[in-house]
């Protein structure tokens, strides 16, 4: 049974309607110890999507977090490119700090491989300043986009704040294969997202990623393998939007339910 007692973290994404203190009082009742909120976002998404961002809202969400003893497993999301704005995403990585954050997840959006090392270094110096970790998130929309890629760009950066967020829908719509896995140290992978997805891919990859995954176990991926492949010590993220249910009705409380519910069954099955 000590897949039951796994920590499991919460994604935002998974009840985006949800404010954040609601997603930790909904993490507690389904005793997942941890949830993933958004610290940090462009101005555009920052409307769309819950995010702390101000003293109020970081304060009500500590208070949450006291209360209920679920923890911030990472904060999301920091986009690095030229022209990134450190001062910004300082005062962001500050706030995740202040919430208890193991880490923060960043995507590398920059072509050239040399600006990218020296942007994810840099992000890095500022990250382990406030404690924290650098998840380093390989996505179908950014700049590094497979395991190897990644794997890579951690290897030219070679900081000891640095490590891996395997999201497992872009780790498969992106090549990869639970064997690829094996080899990587549990140390180097901060966390892993959970979801599950059909082998054709659809044909928009945004919507697909932010509002249409499948519950773990129902699609297409070895998420067995995949967890199989993996320390017991990595955290998994339940990560699993599903916008068209929720317009159908369906409750975030429910929607979270079936999905943790369905990554626990993996884990007795991967265990």
């Amino acid at each position: 049974m000590a897949a039951l007692r796994r920590p499991l973290s919460l994604h935002q994404l998974t009840a985006l309607e949800l404010t954040p203190v609601e997603l930790i009082d909904l993490a507690a009742e389904l005793e997942c110890s941890h949830v993933g909120l958004f610290t940090c976002l462009p101005q555009a998404r920052g409307v769309i999507f819950p995010c702390v961002a101000t003293d109020e809202q970081e304060a009500a969400v500590k208070e949450r977090l006291s209360a209920t003893g679920v923890r911030v497993n990472n904060a999301e999301v920091f986009s690095l490119h030229a022209g990134s704005v450190a001062a910004q995403q300082e005062d962001a990585l500050s706030r995740a700090a202040r919430l208890g954050a193991r880490m923060a997840t960043v995507h590398v959006h920059e072509q050239s491989p040399e600006i990218a090392r020296s942007l994810l270094r840099d992000f890095c110096d500022l990250a382990a300043a406030q404690d924290l970790r650098v998840a380093l998130e390989f996505t179908s929309f950014s700049a590094t986009r497979s395991l190897s890629s990644a794997l890579q760009l951690l290897e030219d950066v070679s900081h000891p704040a640095a490590c891996l967020a395997v999201d497992a829908l872009h780790f498969f719509r992106n090549g990869g294969s639970p064997a690829q896995l094996i080899p990587v140290p549990a140390e180097l992978i901060g966390y892993l997202q959970l979801c599950d997805g059909w082998l054709i891919p659809p044909g928009d990859l945004y919507h697909e990623a932010v509002a249409e995954r499948c519950v773990p176990g129902i699609g297409d991926f070895p998420l067995v393998e995949l967890l199989a492949s993996m320390d017991a010590s990595v955290m998994v993220d339940v990560e699993v939007p599903r916008e068209t249910e929720r317009i159908n009705g369906c409750s975030a409380a429910y929607r979270a339910a079936v999905a943790v519910e369905a990554t626990r069954n993996l884990l007795l099955q991967a265990s």
